[in-house]
């Protein structure tokens, strides 16, 4: 038996993409619980006051993506190194749906 290991190391050459989070979770891709969303970033204080403007507890769950469409309500964040491969994982499927591949991000 054989075990191959494929890891790739990148660097996010975007500086400002964003991370677009809703509490509408059929208008994004990804999913997750509000709680362990906001763990991820070192500044809470304006998502803080963006859940309570939008009655999001911390059971909540959240959808966020990498872009929007128009009639989203969404807050924008910058993107942390935590999410990166994440938006790689975004930037590959969005490839594969342009050459008219089906994709389930899930």
């Amino acid at each position: 038996m054989e075990l191959v290991l494929n890891r790739i190391h990148y660097r996010c050459v975007f500086d400002d993409v964003k991370i677009i989070i809703s509490q509408e979770s059929d208008a994004l891709t990804f999913s997750m619980q509000w709680q362990y969303f906001i763990d991820k970033f070192g500044e809470k204080n304006e998502l803080e006051a963006w859940a309570k403007r939008n009655e999001v507890d911390l059971e909540s769950r959240i959808s966020y993506e990498f872009s929007h469409g128009e009639n989203t309500r969404f807050f924008s964040l910058p993107l942390t190194k935590k999410f990166h491969w994440r938006y790689t994982f975004f930037k590959i499927g969005q490839g594969l749906i342009n050459q008219g591949l089906f994709v389930d991000f899930q």
